[in-house]
């Protein structure tokens, strides 16, 4: 089926499925309202007629016909607005629900990091609000095809030969669509600078960003690059809005002229007899409404054409959900480990850093040989970028029931580790098994509902202070038991202590009486959602307490692992912690030493100690800077 095609479709049943009686009543009466001219139109030709004794009869009629079209435009005026915008609300609300629902579904999280992916993404959520008013659209296309059924008709009723008026009023159509089609083109060409122009915007707004920039006098360095670049951008948008003007211009010139001719052969054959009076009336008022209903199909061409493109893209993002929904992966997580978690020549590069698409693709749900949907990209080809290895075969053991740290420099692999395990990506090459269980073949929702993490770059939800903690296991957000364990065990209830309102205070400045909290204070709140899944297979704790100071971190870490050992015996649930902290390391059962994607070490804090290799040297640098 054709891409239009199917974002037609698309188009249509959203608007039906979110508001069915509504769509329906709403298609009648724009009907009703698009004909209304015509018809007046019609009245006063009888009107006319009558008067001038053609035909007496249909004095009558006239004055019944134009008398109905003011009913119904008054009804219009009267009933329209409110409906219209009930309608478009529901239609608005359905659109930005799905589209949060069809982003949120995809299990890997590739999308946020292929550019060309990306690209189109962030495409759809800047232009969802034309999704959400394209039910005015449907209406105005509604009507548009009953007002041209109707005036085609009245020309055609006054001579065959008028019917050319409408059909040279398409060129006014083509050259607008032309001219939107250059545009939008142009939009899509620009589309990696206009996210470099927003994210410049955000940086500038951004009051954590406040003190580096005026420190460092960023001011002209932003407003430099933020110059240059709209520059650029605007320069390709406005060439293509000057050669379509100028297309435009040159068809609306010779459209008037064949409106004028048309009227002055109307004249002319009245006065030889050939045509009534209300004839040449008719036509008189009719060319206006050709020339109307043309100029509205140019003028809403530009609108049609975006709203089409935009359920086109949305389409696209729909059916890339759908092929990267891992749908193949159904087998459940296991209710206990009893091996572990296991990975075996595990390989990994990320998405656009250069990997033959040749290979399947980490979380791209695309069997070897495949194009990841919507890359534009040829199988087998290379993508742009190095073709380093972020992880290079990788064998390691998870054992049941314990507790693992990840020690190594930056860049060394270890959060990409953490991101595999999650299954947030599949390997490129080798696997990750669970229980001998290849992990790509368990149901992703049901292996992330039997585990939890806290990472350094945690989210700071502005929302009160219980749902904050209580979303770490949404189907306990109302048990308060459960969120007193998460505090105590993530050391926030010193947190809530000092809030005005306990668990009930609303965070985040943007709103009123919104209390703001410090970076600690967040991360123990985002440790304490971490806490709340309390028999899980996995915990991942990605330096989870940057923002905390040794002492607070030994702590923790301490309360952490009494719990964790807990659960291991139930679960054999496996702890994975990354920190460069060595204090809070040694007290795993197990330490993987990590140097560029490679394990280099594995073993005890004294084992590795006693080995007198990379993980005794960084250990020995950091006691000396504690003496």
């Amino acid at each position: 089926m054709p891409d239009s095609v199917r974002a037609l479709r698309l188009w249509v049943t959203t608007a039906f499925q979110a508001a069915p009686l509504l769509v329906i009543g709403q298609c009648v009466f724009a009907v009703l309202q698009a004909v209304t001219a015509p018809a007046q139109t019609f009245g006063v030709k009888l009107l006319v007629d009558g008067l001038t004794g053609h035909a007496s009869s249909s004095i009558t009629w006239g004055i019944g016909v134009i008398l109905a079209g003011f009913a119904v435009s008054f009804v219009g005026m009267v009933i329209t607005g409110p409906v219209q915008d009930t309608t478009a609300e529901r239609v608005a609300g359905k659109i930005y629900r799905d589209v949060l629902d069809v982003t949120a579904s995809i299990p890997s999280i590739v999308h946020h990091e292929r550019p060309e992916v990306a690209d189109r993404v962030e495409l759809i959520r800047e232009h969802a609000w034309k999704l959400g008013v394209s039910f005015e659209m449907l209406l105005w296309i509604t009507g548009t095809v009953a007002n041209t059924i109707a005036v085609l008709t009245l020309l055609g009723s006054v001579h065959p030969l008028l019917l050319l008026l409408p059909v040279l009023g398409l060129g006014r159509v083509w050259s607008s669509y032309a001219s939107i089609r250059r545009l939008q083109d142009a939009i899509e060409k620009t589309a990696p600078t206009a996210r470099v122009i927003d994210r410049l915007i955000e940086i500038s707004k951004d009051a954590r960003n406040g003190l580096e920039i005026r420190v460092f006098g960023l001011r002209s360095v932003l407003v430099d690059r933020l110059i240059s670049l709209q520059n650029n951008l605007f320069g390709v948008q406005v060439g293509a809005v000057r050669a379509g003007a100028v297309l435009d211009g040159c068809v609306r010139v010779v459209f008037g002229l064949c409106f004028t001719a048309a009227i002055i052969w109307a004249i002319w054959m009245a006065r030889g007899g050939r045509l009534a009076a209300g004839d040449v009336v008719l036509v008189i008022l009719v060319a206006p409404q050709v020339d109307q209903l043309a100029g509205g199909i140019a003028g809403n061409a530009y609108w049609l054409g975006e709203i089409l493109r935009s359920f086109g893209r949305y389409d696209w993002l729909r059916r890339y959900a759908h092929d990267n929904s891992w749908a193949d992966s159904r087998e459940p997580a296991p209710a206990k480990l009893r091996e572990g978690i296991r990975l075996t020549g595990v390989e990994f590069s990320y998405p656009g850093s250069g990997v033959a698409l040749g290979k399947a693709q980490p979380g791209s749900g695309v069997a070897p040989g495949k194009a990841q949907p919507g890359s534009g990209v040829a199988p087998g080809k290379a993508q742009p970028g190095s073709e380093r290895l972020v992880l290079k075969d990788v064998d390691l053991l998870l054992p049941a029931g314990s507790t693992v740290a990840l020690v190594g420099e930056n860049g060394a692999g270890k959060t990409t580790l953490v991101k595999l395990l999650a299954r947030l990506y599949d390997p490129t090459r080798g696997a990750v098994l669970v229980d001998g269980v290849d992990l790509r073949t368990i149901d992703p929702t049901a292996w992330r509902e039997r585990m939890s993490a806290g990472f350094q770059d945690f989210v700071k939800w502005e929302l009160t202070a219980r749902e904050v903690v209580g979303i770490g296991d949404s189907g306990r957000l109302a048990d308060d038991a459960a969120i007193q364990t998460a505090l105590l065990r993530g050391d926030a209830e010193p947190v809530i202590a000092k809030l005005p309102k306990g668990l009930d205070t609303q965070l985040g400045k943007k709103f009123t009486d919104g209390v703001e909290l410090s970076g600690g204070q967040w991360q123990r709140l985002a440790l304490a959602r971490a806490f709340m899944r309390d028999r899980t297979l996995l915990l991942l704790l990605d330096e989870p307490t940057a923002a905390l100071d040794p002492e607070a971190e030994h702590v923790l870490f301490e309360r952490f692992a009494e719990a964790s050992r807990i659960a291991a015996r139930e679960t054999g649930g496996v702890t994975v912690l990354v920190s460069h902290r060595f204090s809070t390391v040694r007290m795993a059962d197990l330490i993987v030493v990590m140097i560029d994607g490679q394990v280099a070490e594995v073993g005890t804090h004294e084992e590795l100690v006693a080995l007198d290799g990379r993980y005794s040297e960084l250990f020995e640098m950091q006691a000396r800077a504690y003496r």
